[in-house]
């Protein structure tokens, strides 16, 4: 094994566990944002947290939706 391999194995390493740890700060988020009832409250956490781009789960946007509209 080479020098290289062994960068890009560790390389790799560390993306999977940013991509793990992101997708466990969007499900905190979701959740906070059903038991608060509060449709933007993710998207102000987000951007503080610097992670730009996220979009709410279909779930929790109907779920929001049906407790807003009745």
């Amino acid at each position: 094994m080479d020098r290289t391999q062994l960068l890009g194995w560790q390389l790799n390493d560390i993306i999977d566990k940013r991509d793990k740890e992101i997708e466990r700060l969007r499900e905190t988020l979701e959740l906070y944002a059903l038991k608060r009832n509060y449709y933007n409250v993710t998207t102000d956490i987000v951007h503080k947290c610097g992670v730009v781009e996220w979009d709410m789960g279909k779930r929790a946007q109907q779920v929001l939706k049906g407790k807003r509209d009745g």
